[in-house]
């Protein structure tokens, strides 16, 4: 009997219950402790009478507990309920929102890239286990979990079992001994050693993965018969086929043979670790990138389910494992009926900034498939793009299709930038203005609106927008609103713009009068809203939203001529990947939208602060699909990160991904560490308080505490190499406070600065300062350097830097050299003399920084995959 909502188990409160999962019943709860969400696992009572499921439950507890790895199910607590007069037994678990991958698979295969991606994450979690001694034993499907913000997680560890040691010899089971000849596992997907009775190491769980994969991308299961005696016969003696076209996609060969290794029939002829598998597969997903005709296929076959939507508006998942929720919340009406979902490209790389043709047949966007950032043109449904702007040699990007179809309005770095017009076609290119980003036109076809900042990431902005109109004829402007505003949009009636703006680490969607005036709010609340797009017929307010976990399509109903609010938002998609911008056609039928992965590659690399030029390999790299924004310790042993799956959190992690610690978990947004020089201490921006300040928790999770009262907020601040200073920057000067207590305003040492200046590291003997100046559409321009005792600047070293640099120079200990990137990669420069040059050559976008000792260099990696889908609404 399920308990109802309200019912205690000890300090846990039950809100839901969420279904099966395991041996027992999964609830949502509250623990009335720690304020926070969980997920509770509930025994029936007569299972306390069972010594041995009893014991089982435990190990499972224990097992769990003791994997503190990003992939696997955290557990929090164990307990024995006596309230109803039966003990009732239960577990506490993370709660996580999305569905299970048996879930996803029902809805059929993935791409090989994907399949390629998710499997390197299970073997990561897989390895995490395996090093300390933990075996699954049924891994499945079933006990897989892909989040809403597109990381993957293990389940229920009911069956596995914990060894002596960490040598697969060594194994034995931690609950007495199973005995020789029990079999325990999941027919079809259990181990030839396992089917015969044998005793299961890590490399049952390879195999285990390896049927998975096969099921992951040929969307049926590696082994499957009329019974379960068949089915083991199958396990022991036959061979899956070779995936072919016929049977799946095509898939790289190297991913080929690294599944077949994976369902050896010995255990000594497959993989010898999960940690070996992960790295073949990482490998394997990169080189299998190219799309195919068969791919194509296999996106066909699988309809809408696949990577983009879990499901649409109105239609309701199924709960299964640990802790499944819907990624919307359950009273959100129904949305409006999507009739089709189809993807457009699935090309390497991103495919950014769509825009549908008023007619729905063409699409624009911009891709950088030709090694610069260029405007593509595609039929809808056709496989052919093509380049508009090829002969420049700067990005042009941000396309957006005139009322009548034919011309586009973009944004180019051409002639020193702005926004820009050609025909439908890509000829007759014309300047319109000399800045501005995001140009929208307006219902007649005649001004443009655009904003003074560009926007790559809706969770990361660098300096206040403003909103303009333009005629596209004359080239004349005028300010609409000198407030926050970006990516906006016009009203089909052409009386509001619909914009989003940051205040206090909030994104909110608003709308203005073209007229003029005071803005009026759309949304009001903790979740991250941004990229508005009215609906044709000015009924509703579509915009992209992370209100229910990851981010995906929400309308609200709305009042064009006002801005009134007529209702609550509601969820148009709900999905595992990132949405993007969406962009509706003149009809309102349909609707062209991009899906994103983020991703963040950490690389550690040895430096030597006497031999600079020499960067070799890296030493370790990981790839997170949610921690960035990281920051090394004094000696590299952690790594403190932002955490962007969700709420933004504070969270340490080890530079091999092996362990992580979370400092913060609560519905504030906290970003941006920095590490005090003894390492004791992580200072971060935080919106706790209202307005962004700065505050500072011990690494053990203690001591939460605000160090700035400052009216205008705080977004990054460095501690002096002695931690007894920390510096900041307003407007337009430099604050010099004591972190030892709060510090206001009026308390701190104010000093000039230049406006749009960051400042960024400390020089390891306290005698510099540096940081970067930006332009006023947030282009880092230059390198600052002040005189730490005077306060006064010492120089400005003008280089090209990239967008990543703002807040992201960094002193080499012991030296006066700086760590910095441009656009060709990290780059050295002299804080003395002002030389600078390329020490490691990238063509990618990339941050870095350095350790407090000068001995380790991180160079993180933001990973862009961006397809573009079109959706047809009924």
């Amino acid at each position: 009997m399920s308990l109802t909502a309200g019912t205690r188990l000890g300090p846990y409160e039950i809100i839901s219950h969420l279904g099966s999962g395991g041996m027992g019943e999964v609830y949502r709860a509250r623990d009335t402790r720690l304020n926070r969400e969980v997920a509770v696992k509930v025994l029936p009572p007569l299972f306390a009478q069972d010594p041995e499921r009893l014991a089982r439950l435990e190990q499972e507890a224990r097992a769990a507990a003791a994997l503190n790895a990003p992939g696997i199910v955290a557990v929090y607590d164990i307990g024995t309920d006596t309230s109803s007069g039966q003990p009732r037994l239960f577990v506490v678990m993370e709660l996580l929102e999305g569905e299970t991958l048996r879930a996803r698979l029902d809805g059929g295969a993935m791409a090989p890239r994907k399949a390629a991606e998710y499997a390197a994450q299970i073997a990561l979690a897989l390895d995490a286990a395996h090093t300390r001694g933990i075996v699954h034993r049924d891994l499945k499907p079933d006990n897989l979990f892909l989040t809403s913000d597109g990381r993957i997680k293990v389940l229920d560890f009911g069956l596995a079992k914990v060894a002596t040691g960490s040598n697969p010899s060594s194994m034995t089971t931690g609950v007495g001994a199973t005995a020789a000849g029990t079999v325990l596992g999941t027919v079809g997907y259990m181990a030839p050693e396992q089917v015969r009775g044998e005793p299961a190491d890590g490399r049952s769980d390879i195999f285990a993965l390896g049927a998975t994969l096969y099921e992951m991308l040929t969307g049926r299961r590696a082994f499957v018969r009329d019974s379960a005696v068949e089915t083991m016969n199958a396990i022991l003696k036959e061979d899956v086929p070779e995936i072919t076209p016929e049977t799946g996609a095509a898939i790289p060969g190297a991913l080929q043979s690294i599944l077949s290794r994976c369902l050896e029939k010995g255990p000594e002829d497959r993989f010898h670790s999960a940690h070996d598998l992960a790295l073949a597969l990482q490998a394997a997903g990169r080189g299998g990138a190219t799309p195919s005709g068969a791919e194509r296929a296999v996106v066909a076959r699988s309809g809408p389910r696949l990577g983009l939507l879990v499901g649409i508006a109105g239609v309701t998942a199924g709960v299964a494992g640990v802790a499944l929720a819907m990624a919307r919340p359950s009273r959100t009406p129904a949305g409006p009926a999507v009739v089709s979902v189809r993807q457009l490209t699935e090309l390497p790389g991103a495919e950014l900034n769509p825009d549908v043709s008023p007619d729905g047949r063409q699409v624009i966007y911009a891709s950088a498939a030709s090694g610069n950032l260029d405007l593509y043109l595609l039929r809808a449904g056709g496989g052919h793009a093509i380049d508009l702007t090829p002969n420049s040699p700067t990005a042009d990007s941000q396309g957006a299709f005139s009322p009548d179809g034919e011309r586009i309005a973009f944004r180019s770095d051409r002639d020193g930038g702005g926004i820009f017009v050609m025909g439908a076609t890509g000829e007759s290119v014309r300047r319109v203005t000399t800045v501005g980003f995001d140009p929208r036109w307006s219902p007649d076809g005649k001004r443009l609106a655009y904003a003074s900042e560009a926007v790559d990431d809706p969770y990361s902005r660098l300096v206040r927008s403003e909103l303009w109109i333009a005629d596209v004829e004359s080239g004349e402007t005028r300010k609409l609103w000198a407030g926050d505003g970006v990516q906006p949009a016009w009203s089909p009636s052409g009386t509001r713009i619909a914009f989003w703006a940051s205040t206090r680490g909030q994104r909110d969607i608003w709308t203005i009068a073209v007229a003029g005036g005071a803005p009026r709010a759309v949304t009001a609340d903790t979740a991250t809203d941004w990229a508005p797009e009215w609906s044709p017929d000015g009924r509703w307010l579509y915009f992209v939203s992370d209100r229910a976990g990851s981010p995906n399509l929400w309308r609200v109903a709305i009042d064009q001529q006002s801005g009134a609010v007529l209702g609550d938002p509601e969820a148009v998609t709900n999905g595992t990947r990132s949405m993007g911008v969406a962009r509706f056609a003149r009809d309102g039928a349909r609707m062209v939208m991009t899906a994103v992965d983020r991703t963040f590659e950490l690389s550690l690399y040895d430096f030597d602060p006497a031999q600079p030029d020499r960067i070799g390999k890296p030493r370790s790299t990981i790839h997170s699909p949610s921690l960035g924004w990281c920051q090394p310790s004094a000696t590299a042993e952690w790594l403190a990160c932002t955490s962007r799956s969700g709420h933004e959190d504070i969270v340490l992690m080890r530079p091999d991904g092996s362990e992580t610690r979370r400092l913060t978990d609560d519905a504030v947004r906290d970003r941006l560490p920095n590490w005090s020089p003894d390492d004791r201490t992580v200072a971060f921006m935080s919106a706790r308080s209202g307005e962004w300040q700065l505050w500072s928790i011990a690494v053990d999770g203690s001591g939460l505490r605000q160090l700035t009262e400052f009216p205008a907020g705080v977004l990054w601040a460095v501690w002096s190499p002695d931690g007894r200073r920390m510096t900041t920057t307003g407007k337009d000067d430099l604050r010099f406070f004591d972190p030892a207590r709060t510090t206001s305003a009026a308390e701190a040492e104010v000093v000039p600065a230049p406006p749009f200046t960051g400042v960024d590291t400390w020089s390891s003997d306290g005698r510099l300062l540096a940081g970067s100046l930006s332009d006023a559409g947030g282009e880092p321009i230059a390198l600052m350097v002040w005189d730490a005792a005077t306060k006064k600047l010492l120089r400005q070293i003008r280089m090209p830097l990239s967008r990543a640099s703002a807040r992201n120079a960094s002193f080499v200990s012991g030296t006066h050299n700086l760590i910095t990137q441009t656009p060709d990669g990290v780059t050295l420069a002299d804080a003395d003399t002002g030389q600078w040059r390329v020490i490691l050559k990238s063509a990618m976008p990339l941050a870095t920084r350095m350790s407090g000792d000068g001995r380790t260099l991180l160079i993180e990696r933001p990973r862009l995959e961006s397809d573009l889908w079109l959706m047809e609404l009924k």
